[in-house]
């Protein structure tokens, strides 16, 4: 394909969804997936896909990369490259299909999106002096498309906001003060304000991961002069005290005590569970690939994806009573790989491919169970498509009803053009599925970031014509 932007072909815009939606669903069609908005309309397609989590690096190119969604009921709020080549915070209403930028009072360079109470709270970048180059950051609620900023107590001259989580039911942010590189401070937020919560001189940089454990904050970050492994730190009694050295990543709060994390030291991508702060060390397993938090037993429970290293991929959960187990497959239904993991209203889902007795191999959807026939720990099978391969991108969601459903990408074997498909089973029934092809996606192309919002499938698409922007689907 190449890489100039193409003369879009005719499709529903902004203006005509809503117009079209209440046609079709009167005449009892579903339409097809369609793209909201053309965010980024520029056309010199230049430069590829855009490295993570730095928006000064986004090059200018027919897409706008939408990403990180965030939900609250019938919005749905992203991050998206306009044609200026900035990220920009946008809205997505489900009902309207409207799609907005939200007003960030004169910040820029959104993000470390983050929900609290049906709100949504980021981080921008403001410019204090217009005559100056330098920017500091502020934290923003979001309302609608408006939003105001938060004050921190003292109103101190921060420097870098490096992390922010609402995880534990507590609002805070991990923020470095301009006094001095060297002084970092946890702040939380009283409901109107950021205060001080503990303080630190250790000096490290690239904070990231943080999370809130029955009040004691943790984090990954980088040693002070180092270019070598990460560190885990934990704010309790001690402030700021490093647990444990290594290169930890992806830390998953799983119960009120308990985090687990990915430790990258040496390529192994091993399986890290702390207790408070000591390892148990029955929990080590090497090429992990993904960390999901489900209820199993009754309890709390980490799924992961193991064994990346290998030929196949299996999945196992850890809880604090069994350890690591590897739930078992029924009879002639082994895992062969795993793709997805997805989790709603306690019940776990795997998405993946299993193989049977005679090597078939076969896309198939299972479904966590505790107790089968005295059989603890079991995945059993929901839905197999026979005709399906590159299945990914699994979402569950409960819905209106109280059903629950899963929705997932795939590519028909038989197709010839690998087009993605759009697949969702009805509710409370894994036997009957809906399926769709996106319209005008490239071979090949990216869907993925499947979030339900309201009546809607919210996703992201790479377009022919148009390249990476934010589409719908109206599934009712």
């Amino acid at each position: 394909m190449s890489s100039s932007k193409q003369t879009p072909l005719p499709r529903l815009t902004t203006s005509l969804l809503s117009v079209a939606l209440p046609i079709a669903v009167a005449l009892g069609q579903k339409p097809p997936p369609a793209v909201i908005k053309d965010i980024n309309t520029l056309s010199d397609g230049r430069g590829s896909n855009p490295p993570p989590a730095d928006p000064n690096k986004y090059p200018l190119t027919a897409s706008s990369y939408p990403d990180t969604p965030r939900v609250i009921g019938n919005l749905l709020y992203f991050l998206a490259q306009d044609g200026s080549g900035r990220r920009r915070l946008w809205s997505y209403n489900a009902p309207t299909s409207e799609v907005l930028v939200v007003d960030l009072a004169g910040g820029s360079n959104p993000r470390l999106l983050t929900l609290y109470v049906d709100k949504l709270y980021c981080v921008c970048d403001v410019q204090p002096d217009p005559t100056l180059p330098q920017t500091r950051p502020i934290v923003l609620k979001v309302t609608g498309t408006s939003s105001t900023k938060i004050n921190f107590d003292n109103s101190p001259t921060l420097n870098e906001i490096s992390g922010m989580t609402a995880d534990g039911g507590q609002l805070a942010v991990l923020v470095i003060i301009a006094s001095t590189s060297t002084y970092h401070s946890l702040q939380t937020f009283d409901g109107s304000k950021f205060t001080s919560y503990k303080d630190s001189n250790t000096t490290y940089s690239e904070a990231a991961d943080l999370i809130s454990v029955a009040g004691t904050f943790a984090f990954t970050a980088q040693r002070k002069a180092q270019t070598g492994p990460r560190s885990l730190y934990v704010c309790d009694v001690n402030p700021f005290t490093e647990v444990s050295a290594g290169s930890p990543a992806y830390l998953t709060r799983v119960d009120t005590s308990t985090v687990t994390m990915i430790d990258k030291a040496n390529a192994l991508d091993r399986l890290r569970v702390f207790i408070g702060s000591a390892i148990d060390t029955k929990a080590t397993r090497d090429g992990i690939q993904s960390l999901t938090v489900g209820t199993a037993q009754g309890k709390p429970t980490v799924f992961f994806v193991s064994g990346v290293n290998t030929a196949s991929t299996i999945v196992e959960s850890w809880d604090s009573d069994q350890g690591v187990v590897a739930p078992a497959p029924l009879p002639g239904n082994t895992v062969a790989s795993v793709a997805s993991i997805g989790t709603a209203s306690a019940s776990t889902f795997v998405l993946g491919v299993a193989k049977d007795d005679f090597g078939v191999r076969v896309t198939t959807l299972w479904r966590f169970v505790d107790d089968v026939g005295g059989v603890k720990n079991v995945l059993v099978p929901q839905a197999t498509f026979d005709d399906l391969v590159a299945a990914h991108d699994l979402h569950v969601f409960v819905d209106t009803g109280g059903g629950l459903r899963a929705a997932f990408v795939a590519v028909a074997k038989n197709q010839s053009s690998l087009r993605p498909r759009l697949m969702l089973s009805k509710p409370a029934d894994f036997t009957n599925w809906d399926s769709v092809e996106v319209p005008g996606v490239v071979p090949g192309g990216t869907v993925d970031q499947l979030r339900r919002v309201g009546d809607y499938l919210f996703f992201r698409a790479t377009h022919f014509a148009l390249g990476s922007e934010p589409w719908q689907w109206y599934f009712r």
